[in-house]
């Protein structure tokens, strides 16, 4: 139970920082505010992959 606890707040915070990301908040401030380290902030941002609003949907000729 403490497990499924721990990994709740760990996605929780990248979530958030995921969020804050698209916000063009600073890695720096993400950092302090969520208490992640700049190298997990980093791979989030490279993880998050961003497909623009239209394309998913759209049929191929």
């Amino acid at each position: 139970m403490v497990k499924g606890k721990v990994k709740g707040k760990a996605e929780e915070r990248n979530q958030i920082a995921l969020k804050m990301l698209q916000s063009n908040i600073s890695i720096d401030a993400i950092a302090q505010f969520t208490g992640l380290t700049l190298k997990q902030i980093e791979k989030l941002q490279k993880a998050a992959v961003r497909i623009p609003k239209g394309i998913a949907s759209k049929k191929s000729p």
